[in-house]
């Protein structure tokens, strides 16, 4: 993720927000299956 990448997004709050969820779902799935 860099900046070009932020500044091309409309709603930085929510894509934020989708992103941390999306990551903190994943890091489950690796800790569950650890």
């Amino acid at each position: 993720m860099n900046l070009t990448d932020l500044a091309s997004v409309d709603d930085v709050d929510a894509y934020l927000e989708e992103h941390d969820a999306k990551q903190a779902e994943f890091l489950k799935k690796q800790i569950d299956r650890a």
